[in-house]
């Protein structure tokens, strides 16, 4: 295991009222304020979950405080809710993923979030890209790409191999 420490960068700040329906037709609904939550809540909950001690926390909204992020990154787990995010964490997380590098995303059951994943135009004119394949899109909750490595052209298939079956990451509402 690597001794780097992870980054986990949070808002920490009121999610938007949104009413809409998941990919299953269910509802999905965020009440202005629902998941607001103080810094030193995050922490106690990484504290007891987790090791503290390997992460750094930096309070702020994404489209503030990623831009000054700048280590390479092989895994990233984004877990934001909202397609304005979503689109902030692929700008500045794409181009630091390391070659073969893998983006989870835990929103893949939010239609606004599909639309940005699947956004031709969006990764062609932010991110110089085009779409990776989404490993789940349409079909599960949690989704995965690989970011494309010429050197590891089997890097590609790897998330299909150590990630559990879509089962275990549908949490269906």
């Amino acid at each position: 295991a690597s001794s780097s420490p992870s980054t986990h960068s949070r808002a920490f700040r009121r999610i938007p009222n949104i009413n809409s329906k998941n990919i299953w037709g269910g509802l999905v609904a965020f009440g202005k304020g629902d998941y607001t939550g103080e810094l030193h809540e995050v922490k106690e909950n990484v504290r007891r979950h987790g090791d503290i001690k390997r992460c750094r926390f930096i309070k702020g909204f994404f489209e503030d405080t990623m831009p000054h992020f700048d280590q390479p990154i092989a895994v990233a787990y984004i877990d934001v809710d909202l397609a304005s995010s979503t689109r902030s964490c692929l700008r500045y997380l794409w181009p630091l993923l390391t070659p073969g590098g893998i983006i989870f995303s835990q929103d893949a059951h939010l239609p606004l979030v599909l639309n940005v994943l699947k956004d031709t135009d969006f990764w062609e004119k932010e991110i110089g890209c085009l779409p990776p394949e989404v490993v789940g899109m349409g079909k599960q909750q949690l989704v995965w790409f690989v970011k494309p490595s010429s050197a590891h052209p089997a890097a590609e298939h790897t998330p299909q191999q150590i990630v559990p079956s879509a089962g275990v990451f549908d949490h269906r509402s």
